[in-house]
């Protein structure tokens, strides 16, 4: 019974959550939207309708989804080459092409339609991509739309041989202008 449209485009939801009283709804931003411009998040929910208006469109809003550990601690989600995650116990190794997963980069080079999956081969993002591990720019080898996924971005990028070792070192994108949520990774 629930239902959301953005800027009067349909907006396929992704999760509900209600957690300790707490309501979330995820749905992904239509691609139809005009970066610049302001717009209209319409919420039906079991016909009770909720308009929130003035939302602002950017062309990115990258977001680095994060991992909680059993410590307590978080980590970008971040996958090496054979698929398991990158953690303290299991550290990214400098040199190493690995690959991060976030929402928010924005168009791509050949068009999605929203609510479609990222097709193979995956389309690439238009606006410029860099990560930085500590501080520290890193080689970009692929930033667009995850193949087989909904609103969900992936990045393979290189740890530069010059970065510190650490179980915790920070983690950004920058997506355009737009800034990520700083995040962390382990690395050797």
């Amino acid at each position: 019974g629930v239902s959301v449209s953005i800027g009067g485009n349909p907006a396929p939801l992704i999760a509900l959550i209600s957690q300790s009283g707490q309501e979330q709804i995820n749905v992904q931003a239509p691609f139809e939207l005009q970066p610049g411009t302001t717009t209209t998040v319409q919420i039906d929910n079991n016909g009770r309708q909720t308009p929130v208006s003035g939302v602002q469109v950017f062309a990115a809003q990258p977001g680095i989804f994060e991992i909680p550990l059993p410590e307590g601690t978080r980590v970008g989600a971040v996958i090496h080459a054979d698929g398991k995650l990158v953690t303290p116990a299991n550290p990214a190794r400098r040199g190493e092409v690995v690959s991060l997963f976030l929402t928010g980069a924005g168009a791509v080079d050949a068009p999605v339609a929203t609510g479609e999956v990222g097709p193979v081969p995956p389309p690439i993002t238009v606006l410029p991509v860099v990560v930085g591990v500590a501080n520290m720019g890193c080689p970009v080898h692929f930033a667009g739309y995850a193949p087989g996924a909904l609103g969900l971005y992936q990045i393979n990028f290189e740890i530069p041989t010059e970065v510190p070792s650490g179980p915790s070192l920070a983690l950004n994108v920058r997506v355009g202008e737009s800034y990520s949520n700083t995040s962390s990774i382990a690395v050797q």
